[in-house]
């Protein structure tokens, strides 16, 4: 016979309340260090701090180059020709740009 304890440990729909508070807890931490400067961002859904941004300056590539120039150079795809057929073949832009399921945040500056 359910009491009132199990309405704390498993709320009202069925997963763990618990487990709930904890993760609100974690997410609350995850702001307060974007905020204190401990990290630049993170991750709502998985409550992970996002790696710092690899940036990179427009003047440093040829002027024909495309985003794929950039990609190749973070290392993010072995080859140019790999990442444009990939999709990264736009003329380079100022921006952020988050690339692949790991999130990298690649910033490209003026």
């Amino acid at each position: 016979m359910p009491d009132d304890t199990d309405e704390i440990f498993w709320g009202s729909g069925g997963k763990p309340a618990f487990l709930a508070r904890i993760r609100e807890q974690n997410l609350e931490g995850m702001r307060l260090g974007v905020e204190r400067g401990w990290w630049p961002s993170f991750d709502e859904k998985t409550a992970t701090p996002n790696p710092p941004a690899q940036v990179f300056k427009i003047s440093n590539f040829p002027e024909n180059a495309t985003l794929g120039h950039v990609m190749a150079k973070a290392k993010i795809f072995p080859s140019i020709s790999i990442a444009r057929k990939n999709g990264w073949d736009d003329p380079i832009r100022e921006g952020d740009f988050t690339v692949t399921k790991r999130k990298i945040l690649v910033r490209i500056i003026a």
